[in-house]
């Protein structure tokens, strides 16, 4: 009778899998950002909202995780699973 459960290969290989992409992404986000020193802004130099709502806050697709904000994602990226948190700039500046 066939197994229904992944085996050990087959799990691995979805790991690399995943980890490659996260890498993926992290590589695509780091190209649209302007570093500086860890007590200021780093700024996001991708596109932006500013048609929908002139607030001109980062976009950055990531599908996977759901979502579309790149202070989302850089949270997400640095700081860990945001857990369905709402993540805001304590800066006030929408391209941080």
């Amino acid at each position: 009778m066939p197994s229904i459960h992944p085996s050990p290969y087959e799990q691995l290989a979805r790991k690399e899998y995943s980890r490659y992409n996260h890498y993926f992404k992290f590589r695509q986000f780091i190209s649209h950002m302007s570093f500086g020193p860890p007590d200021e802004c780093w700024l996001w130099e991708g596109c932006t909202n500013s048609k929908k709502n002139k607030h001109d806050y980062g976009l950055f697709i990531w599908k996977v995780k759901k979502i579309k904000f790149a202070h989302v994602a850089a949270y997400e990226f640095f700081k860990g699973s945001r857990n369905e948190l709402k993540v805001c700039h304590t800066c006030d500046t929408p391209s941080c």
